[in-house]
């Protein structure tokens, strides 16, 4: 197998192992016991970033992910200029997922997957867990997606592949806020692929994630505000 196989290959068993181990909790849940179901319900963020971080650490014990290859700065003036696009870049994923988070709603809720939203929602309420939760995302999805799925995937198949199967992949692994919210998510990774490619670094797609959490963690906490209000 090649390397461009294998990474592609373990970016989707992360998927899938997070779709096991949320398997196996909704059937302890459905037995009765106290723990469980709360982790299906409410810490399914929680859940996820488990399983990504582990994945991550797997993938840098077997020599699949060098954090230093990926993290290190081969451009400066490109990493200069992809560092001070982020906040556009954030606001443009930002706009793209508001537009299908409309068109779900005109749509009455169709292909939606509710439970991964009100999680997410839920979280607002524990601010600290909220921050913790999406820089641990942040730093090992782009790691996961941007390093060593792009890295691979460039250098035997050419930059245009690399950045369509890491934003196709990054989407399918939000599927849980459902079928639509591919597209949005798939946007946001075409975005911080060419920002990694431009930079030869993940540092600027991680700033891009993390601005664009923090457009979602204000919206949120607006909406929980004002539902409090009424």
């Amino acid at each position: 197998m090649t390397d461009a196989l294998a990474a592609i290959a373990l970016t989707i068993g992360v998927l899938a192992l997070f779709g096991v181990s949320m398997f196996v909790i909704d059937l302890f849940a459905k037995s009765g016991l106290w723990w469980a179901r709360p982790l299906v319900e409410t810490y399914a963020p929680v859940v996820y970033t488990v399983v990504l971080v582990a994945a991550m650490g797997v993938f840098i014990a077997i020599g699949r992910l060098d954090p230093l290859a990926v993290l290190r700065v081969h451009n400066p003036l490109w990493l200069l200029i992809t560092l001070l696009a982020a906040p556009l870049i954030a606001l443009i994923w930002y706009i793209v997922e508001l537009a299908v988070a409309s068109a779900q709603v005109r749509a009455a809720g169709l292909l939606e997957s509710g439970a991964a939203r009100s999680a997410t929602s839920d979280l607002i309420t524990r601010p600290g867990l909220w921050w913790a939760l999406a820089v641990a995302c942040a730093v090992a999805e782009e790691l996961i997606f941007r390093g060593m799925l792009q890295h691979a995937v460039v250098a035997q198949w050419g930059a245009v592949a690399a950045i369509a199967l890491g934003a196709l992949l990054f989407g399918l692994h939000h599927i849980s806020f459902g079928v639509p919210s591919i597209v949005s998510k798939s946007v946001g990774g075409a975005l911080m692929g060419l920002q990694a490619l431009l930079a030869g670094s993940v540092i600027p797609a991680v700033l891009t994630h993390l601005l664009f959490q923090g457009l979602v963690f204000r919206r949120l906490r607006r909406k929980a505000v004002v539902a409090h209000a009424v």
